[in-house]
């Protein structure tokens, strides 16, 4: 046994290239499933730890205004485990010299009776519900905290009820709703220093907002096994009375339907590259070990005549696999781990999950390890199976040539005749080979498809930059008022110095309805042929804005399964009234390039709220010369809840866009490992079958660069049929990705410039000749006396 041992440890000393190259592969295959398993397995256990440890409520209501009882009222609900009523209202925040940004303050009943949607101090202290010298005490959040430089014990100053407010930070907290800190669907990828969430007790924000002995929401949870659809709907019987304005599952609410969209992306992630990386580890293990059997088969006779039994040479090749694959699996781990690490530090700067941990589940690691040694040591055996039919003998002699059929090209004389002598070995060899071809050039193909899929992110964002702050959005600065006024009452923004062009619009929270199905959705109502927004259709072509009807969401318009010409029930959705319901005609579906938004006219908008000219922003171009002077004078309006600057939003949108890049380069980087490996074990195991062939060439008087001419022949036609299925292949995967990774709040186009084409082909190019080029050391070695000699 030590025999074979020593037998093992040289042959993968003498093929340390190859074996390198396939445990490269598995590594890469390994590090991409650990680490994006990890990542995901770290973030569902930190998100369910701490849902539970605050009680985040599984439903949400919204109502105008509601007695503070209700909520004992709800509780008495068979089928409610709990219930809070509280009160939400956004409020903007007043400093001197800096951008406006809006807070949303959130109440929470005082003494903590079980209520749920409990908050946790992660710095600072918990809030008094009667703090001294009548201060009004918050919690933030810590990336609005971050993105200002608070701390406990500061104040900020906030308008409420047309009044200037002042608010002390106690603490830093973290919420289960308020885990991803954003306004509405629309603003996504808003800067976190423009919207935060601020928590006090309860008391403190109905005085604040004059709302004594009211509340807006009302959260409950269910209790286990309870008919949830059935006390929904008695909920919403008790709530009506109150103007129910809108009720959701906790998978609705906004910042877990983020969450659980970013975690559906990582899973599919988990799955789709690592499976492919895995697939073809295992086929350049068949085929490696294959070709090592074959080429060692003198070697396997002598040891056979020695008394070596089949189980025993099976042994030796199956551990040459088992090594392979255990090593490249261990890599694997250990580089997913610290990949995963790296981007739990990443999402921790996003989400705001105080036990997000950077913990290897070992479990997951394990199994995978199990599944990719027991794949990969079956693979080696199965090559090697071949072992049991070499009889010592017959060992010694060399195999008899394989009986084949001329290849497709010599049954075309004018092409076959037009090739040169090396080409033509090049392809009898191919056609003698195939399934080492096929693998060759499914690894090539597979090679060049992940390279453009790395690469088609960034063309996509670039594309959606572009429509977003090029295209769809022709204003600079979009101004938001605290609560609709009439149109006449902003007309002082439009005569602001610098200001080129204004125009109002008004943006009202609805749910839309057709049939058993509806979505809560935002109407930006504008005037008709707006100048400032362009309306596009999902192919990118311009859409007016009509007079009368709705140009639906894209979004929307999947979820209720409407089209053109259908008729939707729209109710309004503002805490400053009623709900209002209104009948509208859907004239066209919309998708813009970021956010979600149905479009409808000024006019049509007032009719639902029974209004005329009322608004709640307005639009503005202004000269870039005095957007300083601009600034300062919106900043001074006290009416104003936000203003979103164009250039600003989009240095921010930069600037995440440098998190995903560092993700593409490492996609490049394990895609070329892939290439690089399967083009050099090509090579080599080229190189190896025919030692005799190439040493007789050379003995005739060939060069070491016309033999290398003849190597490249096979790899080089490989490479070319890789390219030109492998870029096609590329889009279609990215096109699966998209589907895979797309949710409700977020999916894009797929769109790859010709210039990521090229860029795939010729890094596919590169790393082939340069696999080819390392594999080629091996023709200047070879001696041809010794290979020459007849050996029967």
């Amino acid at each position: 046994m030590r025999t074979l041992w020593r037998k093992l440890f040289r042959t993968i000393v003498s093929t340390k290239g190859q074996f390198f190259a396939v445990l490269s592969v598995i590594a890469v295959g390994i590090t991409l499933y650990v680490a994006m398993a990890a990542v995901s397995e770290n973030l569902i256990h930190s998100k369910d730890l701490f849902y539970a440890e605050t009680s985040f409520a599984d439903h949400f209501f919204h109502v105008v205004n509601a007695p503070e009882g209700i909520g004992e009222r709800i509780k008495a609900v068979k089928g409610v485990l709990a219930a809070t009523a509280r009160t939400q209202k956004d409020v903007p925040v007043l400093w001197e010299g800096k951008k406006r940004a809006n807070l949303r303050l959130t109440g929470y009943p005082m003494p903590d009776n079980g209520e749920l949607n409990r908050v946790k101090v992660i710095g600072g202290r918990m809030f008094d519900k009667y703090p001294k010298l009548g201060a009004v005490e918050v919690l933030i959040n810590r990336q609005f905290a971050e993105a200002h430089k608070l701390k406990p014990g500061m104040d900020l100053d906030v308008a409420a009820e047309g009044k200037r407010k002042v608010l002390t930070i106690v603490g830093i907290a973290a919420s289960p709703e308020f885990v991803y800190t954003v306004r509405d669907a629309a603003g996504l990828l808003e800067d976190p220093s423009t919207f935060g969430a601020a928590i006090m007790p309860e008391n403190q924000i109905q005085e604040l907002m004059g709302r004594k002995g009211s509340v807006n929401q009302v959260l409950i949870r269910f209790a286990p096994g309870a008919q949830k659809e059935e006390i929904v709907q008695k909920i919403k019987e008790i709530l009506q009375p109150y103007g129910l304005l809108a009720e959701y599952p906790q998978k609705d609410q906004l910042s877990e339907a983020i969450l659980r969209g970013e975690l559906t992306q990582l899973r599919a992630f988990s799955r789709f590259l690592p499976t492919i990386f895995l697939a073809i580890a295992l086929l350049m293990q068949f085929v490696f070990v294959g070709r090592l059997v074959k080429t060692q088969r003198g070697q396997i006779g002598l040891l056979k005549a020695l008394g070596y039994s089949n189980i025993s040479l099976l042994f030796l090749y199956g551990s040459y696999a088992f090594l392979a694959t255990t090593i490249g699996a261990f890599v694997g781990i250990a580089l997913g781990y610290g990949l995963a690490s790296l981007l739990v530090r990443l999402y921790s700067i996003f989400f705001n999950l105080p036990r997000l941990e950077e913990t290897l589940r070992l479990g997951t690691a394990g199994a995978v390890a199990f599944l990719s040694i027991t794949a990969g040591t079956t693979a080696g055996l199965a090559a090697a199976w071949g072992i049991t039919s070499i009889r010592p003998a017959e060992s010694m002699r060399p195999t008899f040539p394989k009986a084949t059929k001329r290849s497709f090209l010599e049954r075309i004389p004018i092409l076959w005749n037009h090739l040169g002598l090396q080409w033509r070995m090049s392809f009898r060899s191919l056609s003698r080979s195939r399934f080492r071809a096929f693998v060759t050039a499914m690894g090539a193909i597979f090679s060049i498809a992940l390279l453009v899929v790395s690469l088609f992110s960034k063309d996509s964002m670039d594309d959606l930059m572009r429509r977003h702050f090029s295209y769809d959005r022709q204003y600079d600065y979009l101004v938001r008022i605290i609560s609709p006024v009439k149109e006449g009452e902003i007309l002082n923004i439009s005569r602001i110095d610098g200001v080129l062009e204004a125009e109002p619009f008004l943006e009202l929270p609805v749910r839309i309805k057709l049939g058993r199905k509806n979505r809560e959705d935002v109407l930006l109502a504008m005037e008709p042929s707006p100048s400032l927004v362009r309306i596009t259709n999902q192919e990118g072509k311009e859409l007016p804005l009509p007079e009368e009807g709705l140009l639906l969401d894209w979004f929307t318009a999947q979820k209720l399964e409407a089209k053109v010409g259908d008729e939707l029930q729209v109710q309004s959705m503002l805490d400053l009234g009623p709900p209002r319901y209104g009948i509208f005609r859907v004239e066209g579906i919309t998708k813009r390039a970021m956010g979600s938004a149905s479009m409808v006219s000024l006019k049509e908008a007032n009719r639902l709220l029974n209004e005329q000219n009322v608004v709640s922003g307005v639009m503005l171009k202004i000269d870039p010369g005095l957007s300083d002077k601009v600034e300062r004078e919106l900043e001074r309006m006290v009416n104003i809840s936000s203003v979103l600057n164009k250039k600003d939003e989009r240095a921010y949108f930069q600037k995440n866009l440098g998190y995903m890049y560092y993700s593409i380069g490492i996609l490049v980087l394990f895609s070329s490992v892939l290439g690089f490996a399967i083009i050099y074990n090509s090579s080599v195991i080229a190189l190896s079958e025919r030692k005799r062939t190439l040493a007789a060439l050379k003995a005739l008087g060939m060069t070491n660069q016309e033999v290398a001419v003849y190597l490249w022949g096979e790899d080089g036609f490989l490479l070319f049929w890789g390219i030109i299925l492998g870029l096609p292949l590329g889009k279609v995967l990215s096109e699966l990705y998209a589907v895979a990774v797309s949710t409700d709040l977020f999916s894009f186009n797929v769109i790859i410039y010709k210039s990521t084409y090229f860029l795939a082909a010729c890094g596919g190019i590169v790393l082939g000749i340069f696999a080819w080029i390392l594999a080629l050391k091996g023709v200047k070695e070879l001696k041809m006396i010794e290979i020459l000699k007849a050996n029967d």
